[in-house]
């Protein structure tokens, strides 16, 4: 047996472990027990690429582009399995940045972490609505994923905010180092956002059949953030934090690292 053809799909998210596998060698070399990735290529692609079209009537199906990219670049006899790593940025979109309006609320399953009093309060239920509607087009591409193979789907959760302000702009991106004067968003904040996010797509897995893969717990601190040594940006994270989520979904597959190859 040939072993395992992992597929990954999706945005920005993707730089962490094509960074990652970009340095890493092989553990083995074909066998049951083991797995090649096969990356779509957001720089060959381009950013606007559609990942789900409108086949007719508001039925959206997955781009047919992508099945011509998988049987012109993955062998046959391998087992494929499909990775998401859509979107995941929802809630930096609103909150990585201080709001005109500050605005606090209570996450309802970790009520105690701080609130800022200053702030106007929301509650749960409206943010929740809220980031619901940012994720919407994400949510879609793993729904017509899911629906257009029989292989297991995978989730890569999207990586926690890393806690220091300062190290956020430092490492600002050059979309938010345009806005003058930046202002970073509370930690915790900024933390309770990417917890609803998080809670939305979990949600979403477990209904549509999609195996979810948290965040390792070895990369975040003990208050839940991203360690900084993970991090690459002001809402990315680096290679050594793909080179973690690569290995729990190996441990969980009980496979080997067999290379890697664009889409």
């Amino acid at each position: 047996m040939p072993g395992k053809a992992a597929i990954v799909l999706g945005h920005s998210h993707l730089s962490s472990i094509v960074l990652h596998l970009h340095d890493r060698p092989a553990e083995v070399y074909g066998g049951e027990n083991s797995i090649q990735y096969y990356v779509f290529d957001t720089t060959r692609m381009g950013v606007d690429f559609l990942f789900s079209i409108d086949a007719g009537g508001g039925h959206y199906v997955l781009n047919p582009e992508i099945a011509v990219m998988v049987d012109q670049k993955v062998p046959k006899d391998r087992e494929k399995i499909y990775i998401s790593m859509f979107g995941g940025n929802a809630h930096n979109a609103l909150t990585l940045m201080e709001h005109p309006r500050p605005f606090d609320f209570v996450l309802p399953e970790i009520p105690d972490l701080p609130l800022d009093g200053t702030a106007e309060f929301v509650t749960a239920a409206y943010i929740n609505k809220f980031i619901a509607k940012l994720a919407q087009s994400y949510i879609l591409n793993m729904q017509t994923l899911k629906n257009s193979t029989n292989g297991s789907v995978f989730h890569f959760e999207s990586p926690p905010p890393i806690e220091s302000n300062e190290f956020i702009l430092r490492n600002l991106e050059q979309w938010f180092q345009n806005v003058r004067d930046p202002k970073i968003s509370a930690p915790y904040l900024r933390y309770k956002l990417w917890r609803v996010h998080s809670k939305i797509i979990r949600d979403y897995c477990s209904a549509a059949g999609i195996h979810f893969l948290p965040t390792p717990k070895s990369a975040t601190n003990q208050n839940g953030f991203l360690l900084e040594e993970h991090g690459r940006d002001s809402t990315h994270a680096g290679p050594s934090f793909g080179g973690l989520i690569l290995k729990e979904l190996e441990n969980h597959l009980n496979v080997k690292y067999d290379g890697w190859l664009w889409l």
